[in-house]
């Protein structure tokens, strides 16, 4: 038995002047997609290793969903049967970035030297510091 998978990163859903650039891109990345397909046969997996969106805003979720909604169907008509399932962990451009003053965020920065802030954020759901990463990564949880 074999697992093949495609690794992709940075695709920076938002970054200024993509809306032209992707464009031009685009069918490029497909067509290596395709030449990388003949060589290592379907794929079972996709990973997706950070900064899916540029800012973390809602629409660059929505923009990279479009996005992978294409790759999805250029993967399909390169070999149609089952759809790789695809495994996403978030990135350090996959968040609103809260307010650097804020005294919950910077506790948060020094938590290696405050083990309180870490027993908190890690054992207490309903914690500040943990609602300051829950805002921070809103966008990425609802896609």
């Amino acid at each position: 038995m074999h697992f093949n998978w495609l690794h992709l990163t940075d695709f920076h859903q938002g970054l200024r002047d993509q809306d032209w650039l992707w464009p031009n891109m685009q069918e490029e990345f497909f067509r290596d997609l395709e030449r990388l397909h003949a060589k290592a046969g379907p794929w079972d997996l996709i990973l997706f290793t950070g900064d899916l969106s540029n800012r973390g805003n809602p629409q660059e979720f929505v923009r990279f969903e479009q996005e992978m909604a294409k790759l999805r169907g250029r993967l399909n008509q390169i070999a149609p049967g089952p759809e790789p399932l695809l495994l996403a962990v978030p990135g350090n451009h996959d968040l609103i970035r809260p307010a650097a003053k804020d005294p919950l965020v910077k506790l948060l920065n020094r938590w290696g030297e405050d083990p309180d802030v870490a027993e908190a954020f890690w054992n207490d759901g309903a914690c500040g510091y943990r609602q300051v990463i829950d805002t921070a990564f809103a966008g990425y949880t609802s896609w």
